[in-house]
């Protein structure tokens, strides 16, 4: 049997979860300056946000693409896969060793990795779900903003273009402010998706 609505609460799922990243990241980078104890506390909350980010963004797409009861099953173990990587990256980020500078590229790894996770759903949906059961699913704009937060996930991790001329990006084009802007334009790619 094919369902003939729309979920709602997939996006509220993805909305909240946006807003606990950025607002996680606003207070990090609010105090961080603060004093080396603050910028240590915060930075968890940091790293905590883009899990919820990494799984509310996931959340639509799985919940969308297996919506139909024929395919709940595989929407309970996408969804539990997705929001259980996540919690396990979170729980690794809590672990202090891993705030060091020197692990920036590692945490951009593990990041997208978990992130990659996403690839076994999306080649689930294409390769296997007929798509009588897919009702006005695009996989494009997810894949767009998947990409989006790999490319900011490679401007973190390596941080250039800083890293290769020194002093011309301290104010504007830091490889940090084009990861928040990746970032914010893969959130909205995705909204576009589940709308």
């Amino acid at each position: 049997m094919i369902i003939h609505y729309t979920p709602r609460w997939p996006l509220m799922v993805h909305f909240a979860c946006a807003i606990i990243c950025f607002g996680m990241s606003t207070i990090y980078h609010l105090f961080c300056a603060h004093s080396k104890k603050m910028m240590n506390f915060w930075i968890k909350f940091d790293y905590l946000g883009i899990c919820f980010m990494i799984a509310g963004s996931s959340t639509p797409a799985i919940v969308y693409s297996f919506c139909c009861d024929e395919l709940e099953n595989w929407r309970f173990f996408y969804l539990s896969f997705m929001w259980g990587g996540c919690t396990l990256t979170g729980l690794i980020m809590m672990i202090p060793y891993f705030d060091k500078d020197s692990f920036a590229g590692l945490r951009g790894i593990i990041f997208s990795v978990t992130g990659l996770f996403n690839l076994v759903p999306i080649f689930h949906i294409v390769n296997f779900v007929e798509p009588k059961y897919l009702h006005h699913f695009y996989y494009q704009p997810w894949l767009l903003g998947g990409l989006m937060y790999l490319l900011g996930a490679f401007f973190y991790g390596t941080k250039f273009p800083e890293k290769c001329c020194q002093g011309r990006f301290d104010i504007f084009g830091s490889s940090h402010q084009l990861m928040h802007i990746l970032i914010v334009s893969a959130a909205l790619s995705h909204y576009y998706g589940a709308i």
